[in-house]
C-alpha cells in the first residue's frame, strides 16, 4: 500500500508540474505576442519591410508546376528496355514543348532577379526605431530592438525560383520475375542547357539546307517504283518507253526542282529518260513545256 501511495503521489505531482509548466508558458508566449504586436505597430522598420513584401507580391510570378514527371514503362522487352534512353526522352519532350517551358524559363529567371533585389532592398533598408518612439512603448529598449531586428529579418516571401523534370523508365519481365527501373531528374540548369541544343536545332532544321536534304531522302525505292508504274515506264517529256527500249534509262525527278523550292509530293515528282533529265537541269517544269 505504501508503494501504491508513493507512485500515486508522484504521479499526481508529475501531472502538477506539466500544468503549471504549461500554464506559464502559455503566459510567457502570450505576453511575448502582446509585445510583438506593439512593436509591429511602432515600428517604422517593419512598417517598412512590409511595403517592401507588398511590392515584390504583385512581380513574383506563380508556376502552374515546378515539377512534371514523365513515366516510361511500355517495353515489350528487356533490350528495348535497355535501348531507351531517358535523355533523348527529356530531349523529345523539350523539344515538342519548347513554348510552354520557355514560358517557365522565363518566370523563373524573372523571379531569381527580383528575389535578389527584394532581400537586397530589405537589408538596405532596416533602420532601428528611434529611441523617443521606444520609451512611449514602456518596453525597454534592447528588448524592442531585438523583437524588431528577428521580426524585420523573417518570414521573406518564397518565389518559385525552381523547376525540375523527373523521368523514369521501368521494366519487368512478362513472369514478374524480374524488374528494372533507373530514375533521372534534370534541373532547371540542365534543362536551359538542352533547351539551347533544341533550338539550335530547330533552327538547322528550318535552314534550306536541311530541308532539300530531307525532302530527297523521301524519295525512297518504294516511292520510285510507284512513279514509274504511274507512269506507265515513259519519260514525261519526250514519250520515250521503256516498254519500247529495254534499254531505256528513267529517272524519278521533281518538276519543280527542290532547289527552286520544291517537295517531294507525289504530284511533283515524275518520270523522266536519262537525255531529258540531263537537259532539264534546274529548270522549272513550265520552261521545259515551253
Amino acid at each position: 500500500m505504501d508503494s501504491l501511495f508513493v507512485i500515486g503521489f508522484f504521479l499526481i505531482g508529475l501531472i502538477l508540474i506539466v500544468v503549471i509548466s504549461l500554464v506559464i508558458s502559455s503566459y510567457f508566449s502570450h505576453k511575448t505576442k502582446k509585445i510583438r504586436d506593439k512593436i509591429i505597430g511602432l515600428s517604422e522598420a517593419i512598417k517598412r519591410r512590409n511595403e517592401i513584401d507588398l511590392f515584390y507580391k504583385e512581380r513574383f510570378k506563380e508556376l502552374n508546376t515546378k515539377n512534371i514527371a514523365l513515366q516510361f514503362n511500355h517495353f515489350n522487352g528487356k533490350r528495348t528496355y535497355d535501348n531507351f534512353s531517358l535523355y533523348s526522352a527529356c530531349y523529345n519532350y523539350l523539344y515538342e514543348n519548347e513554348i510552354q517551358i520557355k514560358n517557365i524559363i522565363g518566370t523563373i529567371i524573372a523571379n531569381r532577379q527580383f528575389k535578389e533585389e527584394y532581400e537586397k532592398e530589405i537589408s538596405e533598408s532596416f533602420i532601428q526605431t528611434n529611441l523617443e518612439v521606444i520609451l512611449t512603448s514602456k518596453i525597454k529598449p534592447k528588448k524592442f530592438y531585438k523583437y524588431e531586428k528577428e521580426i524585420y529579418f523573417s518570414n521573406y516571401i518564397k518565389p518559385d525560383i525552381d523547376f525540375n523534370i523527373n523521368l523514369s523508365k521501368e521494366y519487368v519481365t512478362p513472369a514478374g520475375r524480374n524488374s528494372y527501373k533507373e530514375n533521372m531528374i534534370k534541373t532547371f540548369e540542365q534543362i536551359f542547357d538542352i533547351l539551347e541544343s533544341v533550338e539550335n536545332e530547330k533552327v538547322k532544321r528550318s535552314s534550306e539546307e536541311f530541308r532539300r536534304k530531307y525532302e530527297r531522302s523521301l524519295v525512297s525505292d518504294r516511292v520510285r517504283i510507284q512513279i514509274l508504274n504511274r507512269d506507265n515506264l515513259t519519260c514525261q517529256v519526250c514519250g520515250e518507253s521503256k516498254k519500247n527500249d529495254s534499254s531505256l534509262v528513267l529517272h524519278i525527278d521533281h518538276k519543280v526542282p527542290i532547289a527552286k523550292g520544291g517537295n517531294s509530293d507525289l504530284s511533283n515528282l515524275w518520270t523522266l529518260c536519262k537525255r531529258c533529265n540531263l537537259g532539264k537541269s534546274d529548270l522549272i517544269l513550265e520552261n521545259i513545256i515551253n
